[in-house]
């Protein structure tokens, strides 16, 4: 296999005009993405103007204009984007230096469901208590080589005229871009779809901006395409389930999982992580089981060894042993969080602040090591060498404190609350 982070080759993203007969003007947001095709660099630049010329190694690289969705605002600013050269070291925009897939991934930051959520039941101080920008920030501090967001990125849905989610730039930058400023420019990212971002809520801004196809899919009954991010020694299986059911059992999702992953033909021989936003594995956990049923009869998913999701607002473990992927929960990084998961946190903080729920459940049918925190932060993946199949976890607070550690080998997931 090639090595870390195998892009395709330079295939330039979109087949797009690129306007000439408007001056450029400054980006007011830029980023690395993982995307089918490879790492892409993509530019929000305001409605009008020109796309700018990236430079490569010194040279120029033209951006051309993502396609319009379909009925889109002219609320939105435009976005530009190009697929970036595999052997690409050295890419500026606007004189900064834009993160590039590096050779060697040792170092993973993870984020979820980080929103300030506004809406007309729930009102969260998103001045006080909304602590994205603060974890972003010491996230980026990190100097990940990877970022993965795990999903809902949009929750201000509650705006004067009472428009349904309140979906436009303003709130897009607010909740997400101006946070998030920092870790964007910290390292290339990979983004999974939220069910804050369905067609029914905040699809326009996903579509427009962080989907990872070449162009804005209209928003009818639309799915984000399934796709690859191989690394060296691990392949990422990043999937939409932002519209499933979250009655749906955990082996009905696992179907689901191995149909989108089938026509992607993987057989890289690596690992794989499935990186997704709604958890399969949470009936027992924070849920009842909806009709009793015990699952035990999971698809087989050979080669799947985790699964990285968010969903719930609150940072989880579980461990099944070798005859089902270990997964994480990592939904807890600005939106307000699970109140039983919270309530939980606190009683138990009272007896020892450095503690976190650990005990032995039923999830879904098979008995399961689960360990639980109901604190805002962010989590880090680190190995000690490129192809290492261990990988150490910790789990940060909004100080940057660490809660917890995690060790991750195979199916094998144990976290425990840091000493």
């Amino acid at each position: 296999m090639k090595t870390i982070l195998t892009l395709a080759s330079i295939a330039l993203a979109v087949p797009l005009l690129v306007a000439q007969s408007t001056p450029s003007s400054q980006p007011i947001s830029s980023w690395v993405q993982m995307t089918a095709a490879g790492a892409q660099l993509r530019v929000i630049v305001p409605n009008g103007s020109a796309c700018p010329v990236a430079r490569i190694h010194g040279k120029p690289l033209p951006l051309a204009l993502r396609a319009e969705p379909e009925h889109a605002s002219p609320d939105f600013p435009a976005t530009c984007q190009v697929t970036l050269p595999s052997t690409a070291k050295h890419v500026t925009v606007d004189g900064r230096f834009m993160p590039i897939p590096g050779r060697v991934v040792r170092k993973i930051v993870v984020i979820g469901d980080t929103g300030c959520r506004v809406t007309g039941g729930e009102q969260q101080d998103c001045s006080q208590d909304w602590p994205f920008e603060k974890i972003a920030s010491f996230a980026a501090a990190q100097h990940p080589d990877l970022v993965i967001h795990v999903g809902d990125y949009y929750y201000r849905e509650k705006c004067e005229g009472g428009a349904k989610h309140c979906e436009n730039w303003e709130n897009w930058r607010r909740d997400f871009f101006d946070p998030a400023h920092n870790l964007l420019n910290a390292a290339p990212w990979v983004f999974a779809r939220g069910n804050h971002e369905t067609c029914a809520r905040a699809a326009q801004g996903w579509f427009r901006y962080l989907d990872a196809a070449d162009a804005p899919i209209p928003c009818l009954h639309a799915k984000s395409a399934a796709f690859l991010v191989p690394l060296q020694g691990l392949t990422l299986d990043v999937l939409d389930t932002a519209d499933t059911p979250d009655a749906w059992l955990a082996d009905r999702k696992l179907q689901s999982f191995q149909q989108d992953i089938k026509p992607l033909h993987v057989s890289t021989g690596t690992p794989q992580w499935i990186i997704t936003h709604k958890p399969p594995f949470v009936q027992g956990f924070m849920n009842p089981k909806f009709d009793g049923k015990a699952t035990e009869s999971d698809p087989n998913m050979p080669g799947v060894e985790l699964i990285l999701a968010g969903h719930l607002h609150l940072f989880g473990s579980m461990n099944f042993g070798p005859d089902r992927p270990g997964q994480l929960i990592v939904g807890d990084s600005g939106t307000r969080l699970m109140v039983s998961a919270s309530d939980l946190d606190k009683k138990l903080s009272a007896k020892n602040p450095k503690t976190m729920m650990e005990n032995k459940s039923e999830i879904d049918g098979k008995q399961a090591d689960v360990t639980m925190k109901g604190r805002f932060g962010y989590f880090i993946l680190e190995r000690a060498t490129p192809t290492a199949k261990l990988w150490k976890g910790s789990f940060h607070g909004i100080d940057d404190t660490v809660m917890a550690h995690c060790t991750i080998e195979g199916r094998e997931v144990h976290c425990a609350p840091a000493k």
